[in-house]
């Protein structure tokens, strides 16, 4: 999440133009009183994580109007994957013991 927080502070300028960060976690963030947030900015993210969700949501205590929610979703294919291993295991060890 650092990179993409660094990648949005370049592009909504936030040094110059105002912004601040709020990170909920380490998948997801908040960007609150950034005075735009480009589509650029969006087409580029979204390019480089496919898996990054953005919402923009109306907020009438930023000073902008809004803020942005980021979030990374977790891949189901790395549980997928834990999951036939375990099984995978629990089966060897059924059929060492049945034979």
């Amino acid at each position: 999440m650092n990179h993409v927080i660094t990648l949005v502070r370049a592009g909504c300028r936030v040094e110059s133009r105002g912004g601040r960060f709020q990170l909920l976690s380490l998948r997801e963030c908040i960007v609150h009183d950034v005075a735009t947030f480009p589509d650029a900015l969006w087409t580029s993210l979204k390019a480089q994580y496919p898996r990054l969700e953005i919402e923009i949501v109306g907020d009438r205590e930023s000073l902008s109007g809004f803020h942005v929610r980021m979030c990374l979703s977790t891949s189901h294919r790395s549980r997928i994957l834990l999951t036939l291993a375990v099984v995978a295991c629990l089966a060897a060890v059924v059929a060492h013991f049945l034979m």
